[in-house]
């Protein structure tokens, strides 16, 4: 009968195999980074594609948004009169800001509480950021993403509405 070949203890341990759990981690870090490199780089050079695809260069988004936000004025929400009201200072609420994953400029508009927007409401922002937007070639509608926001803009706010007379005075 043949010996069993002894078993040496000095043998070097064999190589670990990755395992499920590190593969995971690395194909995430890797889907990460290229993601982060594609919104990176069409951030900067923008990428033409038909319709929701296409993303725009950040540097024309932050433009259209500080236009909006310049032409929106000093009264842009219910809110506003109330803090003028009471003589509160500081920077306004922005009513359009650049949504960088989407790639476009969003831009809040006054609803009521059930979210709807009044129709004569989102005609007057409609027409105001179309004046915006045929008044430089480099802007589009496809740059642009309307939202309902309770705190939203609305051009045809009337601080004697909102605050019904209400005289601080009085207090």
């Amino acid at each position: 009968m043949a010996t069993p070949t002894p078993v040496r203890d000095d043998a070097p341990p064999a190589p670990d195999r990755p395992t499920r759990r590190r593969r995971g981690l690395v194909v995430v870090a890797a889907l990460t980074v290229a993601v982060a490199l594609f919104l990176g780089v069409t951030g900067v050079v923008g990428l033409p594609a038909p319709g929701a695809l296409r993303r725009h260069p950040y540097r024309e988004l932050h433009r259209l948004a500080e236009r909006i936000n310049t032409d929106a004025g000093a009264i842009r929400t219910p809110d506003d009169c109330w803090r003028q009201l009471y003589d509160r200072e500081g920077p306004l609420r922005e009513i359009a800001a650049v949504d960088h994953l989407r790639s476009r400029v969003v831009v809040r508009i006054y609803s009521g509480n059930r979210g709807s927007v009044d129709p004569t409401t989102y005609n007057a922002v409609v027409e105001r950021v179309d004046g915006i937007i045929t008044a430089a070639p480099s802007f589009s509608w496809g740059m642009v993403q309307l939202e309902a926001s309770p705190d939203g803009w609305s051009p045809l706010v009337s601080c004697r509405l909102v605050t019904r007379g209400y005289d601080r005075s009085r207090d």
